[in-house]
């Protein structure tokens, strides 16, 4: 017996399968964070704190937050970013209607959608 061929497009189809999971471990938990902080509070979010909180590297949360802005939230960039505390400090003003969907504050267009064509006219 040889050694059994390997077939490209089926790698290809394993790959396209493995879901991204720095939505779900990193992307996430930061926005969900940053929205229950807004929620609480109408002040700027300084997102130094959410390293501890969430147990994050500054290069982490960073990668989070570029990810994340601008669809899902209004950042305050500083000037110069290092991989050192920042100064002054990243910080989220807003949440948008997206974010409010993914965490769960909001229903999804879909569902909002849904219930207005079973209310009827």
């Amino acid at each position: 017996m040889g050694v059994p061929r390997e077939f490209p497009w089926r790698r290809m189809q394993e790959v396209e399968t493995v879901p991204n999971d720095t939505w779900y471990s990193r992307d996430l938990p930061v926005l969900t964070a940053i929205a229950e902080k807004l929620e609480r509070s109408s002040a700027p979010v300084d997102t130094e704190q959410l390293i501890d909180e969430l147990g994050l590297t500054r290069q982490d949360l960073t990668a989070a937050l570029r990810a994340l802005d601008v669809e899902y939230l209004i950042v305050r960039w500083p000037e110069r970013i290092t991989y050192r505390r920042s100064e002054p400090s990243t910080v989220v003003e807003r949440i948008t209607t997206r974010a409010r969907e993914a965490v769960g504050f909001w229903p999804s267009t879909e569902a909002r959608q849904t219930a207005q064509r079973e209310a009827g006219p």
